[in-house]
Parts: C-alpha cells; sequence; structure tokens
C-alpha cells in the first residue's frame, strides 16, 4: 500500500488557511486603528483612555 503525498499540494493546504488568518486579523487590526484615530481626533466622541482627569478614582467610603 503505497501513500503518495503532492508536495506543492501539501503546502497549500498549510499556507492557505494561514494565509485566510493572517488577512483577517490584519484587517481587524486595521480596523481597529482606525476607529482608534478617529475617536482620538474627533473632539465630540469621547474615550474612556482619553480623558482629562488625571486624579485617582473615587473609592466608596468604606464600612
Amino acid at each position: 500500500m503505497s501513500v503518495e503525498h503532492n508536495a506543492p499540494t501539501m503546502v497549500v493546504d498549510i499556507l492557505l488557511p494561514a494565509l485566510i488568518g493572517f488577512t483577517f486579523v490584519m484587517a481587524a487590526a486595521y480596523a481597529g486603528t482606525l476607529r482608534a484615530l478617529e475617536v482620538y481626533f474627533d473632539p465630540t466622541q469621547d474615550s474612556i483612555f482619553l480623558s482629562d482627569d488625571g486624579g485617582s478614582p473615587e473609592r466608596p467610603p468604606e464600612r
């Protein structure tokens, strides 16, 4: 019983899913970057990370 492996097919079987996954991750990172820049440069939108409040958060009174 002989099993023949076609080397180019094996490479495509490995690289194609990796390329699709890489493309998806890069597209998501690009979209996230564009959204972050949009929030950063738009004076009407506020982000929790861009607050001018430099103090520490208020703690509830201890009982």
